[in-house]
């Protein structure tokens, strides 16, 4: 089932937020976090980390899946994709899903579902912004390759942000991810041509110096212009090489900024998620299920967990497959049914795509979780003008 579910994730779109401009992106991204793994050899306590904000700035949701997907996968219909969100959304509702996978005593939420003209339906957090502190981030950082201060004149790396697709039951929806490391780009095989596989089998025929006899008289050699018979010299003027000024482009009449990358857009081999623990603390009792469930709706392979002592040194680096991390969560006390907990987030959806259906322009959808009761309310509001 967890292989079949990821493997439905089908389109990938991909876009950088300069860390400038804090409504902007680029794409495709430019060189994203690359796991250096003469960094993952490091010995115990090489590593020191701090404590640091570990998310980005706001970056409009909506905007940033529809420019990124036209570039990256154009193909794309999005009158067949019911929600487009981002992981962070599809997280908050596993509290009224099941309350016991998330360990936190703030639980309540107010999400927003507005309709797009384009089709899909946009489903948001309310706009706050809450940084989280901790370990995380700073481990990425000390176990990736460390990105350029500006990349090809364009912008200062910054987020970095993965989109993919998938399906919940009945349900299409669209997922906008936050990256936290990734491996190299796939190696490209390439096909031998008829020719050397002939040679290879002993068939060719014809010698490999198979050199053309030619008269040395032959007058073609030569270079004629404006009836000169004699050999022009060649002569090259070595200019200076200006790069091109790249322009911001705003994205269809909104406060989001977009520029086109020339890098070609390619999957990466492998997808990280990074996370910390003390080694006093136990990470799979208390954290498997939400790493689990936040790997699953990403389409992250494998987690890359840093182990440290006094929350400062790192003394061990551990990596775990999604089906490994499954089976840490299986051994758990009272763990959750992955088959369940997922069906009744798709109950959720769809009851939200069958109450957004008669939207008016001026309204949009709210979905309130209070966290006293375990009831998530449905109400249609105006949208503010």
């Amino acid at each position: 089932m967890l292989r079949t579910f990821c493997k439905d994730l089908s389109v990938w779109g991909a876009s950088a937020q300069d860390k400038k401009e804090p409504n902007s992106i680029v794409v495709p991204r430019m060189p994203h976090p690359v796991l250096d793994w003469k960094k993952m050899e490091a010995e115990e306590g090489e590593i020191t980390l701090n404590r640091q904000a570990e998310n980005a700035p706001e970056l409009n949701t909506t905007d940033s899946i529809f420019k990124s997907v036209s570039v990256c996968s154009p193909e794309v219909d999005f009158s067949k994709v019911d929600i487009v969100t981002n992981r962070q959304c599809l997280m908050k509702l596993l509290a009224p899903v099941d309350p016991s996978i998330m360990y936190t005593t703030n639980k309540c939420f107010r999400l927003s579902c507005a309709k797009s003209p384009k089709g899909p339906l946009f489903l948001n957090l309310e706009a706050k912004w809450h940084p989280t502190m901790g370990t995380a981030k700073s481990f990425q950082d000390s176990i990736t390759q460390p990105l350029p201060e500006m990349v090809k004149n364009i912008a200062f790396p910054g987020i970095f942000y993965r989109i993919n697709q998938f399906s919940l039951g009945k349900v299409n929806v669209m997922v906008r991810t936050q990256v936290h490391a990734e491996d190299e780009e796939p190696m490209l095989e390439f096909e031998e041509d008829e020719d050397a596989q002939r040679d290879a089998n002993g068939e060719g025929d014809d010698d490999f110096f198979d050199i053309e006899e030619r008269d040395g008289e032959d007058s073609s050699e030569k270079l004629e212009i404006n009836g000169d018979k004699d050999a022009k010299k060649l002569s090259v003027n070595a200019a200076e090489w200006v790069p091109p000024v790249r322009v911001w482009n705003q994205y269809e009449k909104t406060d989001m900024k977009w520029i086109k990358n020339d890098q070609v857009f390619s999957q990466p081999e492998s997808r990280y998620e990074v996370k910390t623990v003390d080694i006093a603390g136990n990470f799979w009792e208390y954290n498997a299920e939400k790493t689990f469930y936040q790997m699953l709706l990403g389409g992250v392979d494998y987690l890359l967990l840093g182990v440290l002592l006094n929350n400062e040194y790192v003394i061990n680096k551990e990596e775990y497959d999604l089906s490994e991390v499954h089976t840490k969560v299986l051994g758990t006390k009272n763990p959750t049914d992955a088959t369940l907990v997922l069906s009744k987030m798709e109950r959720i959806l769809s009851k939200m795509v069958e109450l957004s259906k008669d939207l008016a322009e001026d309204e949009k959808l709210e979905l309130v979780f209070n966290g006293k009761n375990e009831h998530l309310t449905f109400f249609k509001v105006k949208t503010s003008t």
